[in-house]
């Protein structure tokens, strides 16, 4: 929760430079140990990833009908072919995920590709009254 005690002055009643330096040193360490921890989990999951396990006969023979081999199935493989199930069975975040994986996400930002130049009306809508 907020409270008089935690909240920072504005930008420009910070203090002195040397003050100003402090905050910044501060965040910029800070900002370091967030990026380290998140490469960290990156790297533990993406091992685990590579990472084989146990397979059942009836999953051999599904992974074999789908032509994959036996020795190419790893926890990545697993994890694709349950959000696959998930996608078949309807779980839009599931396809959404998997769209996503083979790189064809929609752009979320669209960039322009007319510049508008001088006087622009732009009406939304028009009263019956024709004004």
């Amino acid at each position: 929760m907020a409270n008089d005690g935690n909240l920072m002055p504005p930008f420009n009643e910070w203090g002195s430079p040397s003050e100003v330096r402090e905050i910044n040193a501060r965040g910029g360490i800070k900002s370091g140990e967030t990026r380290r921890k998140r490469k960290a989990m990156r790297d533990i999951i993406d091992a685990f990833m590579g990472y084989r396990s146990e397979l059942t006969d009836a999953e051999i023979k599904e992974y074999e009908s789908m032509g994959m081999s036996p020795d190419d199935i790893n926890n990545q493989a697993k994890a694709i072919r349950v959000q696959m199930k998930k996608a078949a069975d309807g779980d839009l975040n599931a396809l959404a995920f998997l769209r996503d994986t083979v790189g064809e996400k929609p752009r979320e930002n669209m960039g322009l590709t007319h510049e508008l130049v001088g006087e622009t009306r732009l009406i939304l809508w028009k009263d019956d009254d024709g004004d």
